[in-house]
């Protein structure tokens, strides 16, 4: 049986994501969260599932399919509630991880 690499097993679990995503038949919207980002001052994120760390230079949420991981200067949570986030501050970097 061959292995797969990190690299590979995350693709793969994004495709049998989809398939059941497809085949359940539910709206994509409900499932992936959604980031919007203001220039590089303020980004809102629905759709997520709590906060895994949060400092003034680093913030990683995590979600029902990745964490974001955010980091910047000066990061502040500007509102909060069950199903959106809003933080503000300099946004340097966006990473999705698997």
């Amino acid at each position: 049986m061959a292995r797969l690499h990190k690299k590979e097993k995350g693709e793969e679990t994004e495709k049998l994501r989809e398939k059941v995503i497809r085949a359940l038949e539910f709206p994509e919207d409900l499932v992936y969260p959604r980031i919007v980002m203001s220039g590089n001052r303020e980004i809102s994120i629905e759709n997520y599932k709590g906060i895994i760390e949060y400092e003034n230079d680093l913030l990683r949420v995590n979600t029902s399919v990745f964490i974001i991981k955010i980091e910047g200067k000066n990061l502040e949570i500007k509102n909060i509630s069950d199903d959106e986030l809003v933080v503000n501050g300099t946004v340097k970097n966006i990473e999705y991880i698997y």
